[in-house]
């Protein structure tokens, strides 16, 4: 995930992406007290797409054969039906693999960008 975050951040003219941070930790002063933190479901990373009003991004990143949990698939459900850009990548198990993916990644946002770009008048 950190080696998308470093090449999306090398791209600002695509958008301001982030990792979002979902969990749970053990309380300091009760070990028995679980707090959790984020939105479940919610994305690897988000961001926003520099597209004239920028449209909330979500990527999950994925590895190998890996797939969406149910609570992944249910947030992605209702993240699009509000007309957010959902975007699922894999990256290949083989590091020199995830250039690759990563740089497809970057051409379907730019994509996005040119279909949903605000026209300024």
């Amino acid at each position: 995930m950190n080696d998308t975050l470093v090449e999306l951040g090398k791209r600002p003219e695509l958008g301001f992406f982030w990792k979002q941070n979902t969990g749970g930790a053990r309380a300091m002063n009760d070990p028995d007290t679980i707090i959790t933190y984020g939105l479940p479901g919610s994305h690897d990373i988000t961001g926003l797409i520099n597209n004239g009003h920028a449209t909330r991004a979500e990527i999950e990143i994925k590895t190998g054969t890996g797939s969406l949990s149910e609570s992944q698939k249910t947030f992605r459900f209702r993240f699009t039906s509000y007309q957010g850009h959902f975007v699922f990548t894999v990256h290949a198990k083989n590091p020199s693999e995830n250039m690759a993916v990563i740089e497809g990644l970057i051409s379907e946002i730019q994509s996005f960008i040119e279909r949903t770009k605000c026209k300024m008048s």
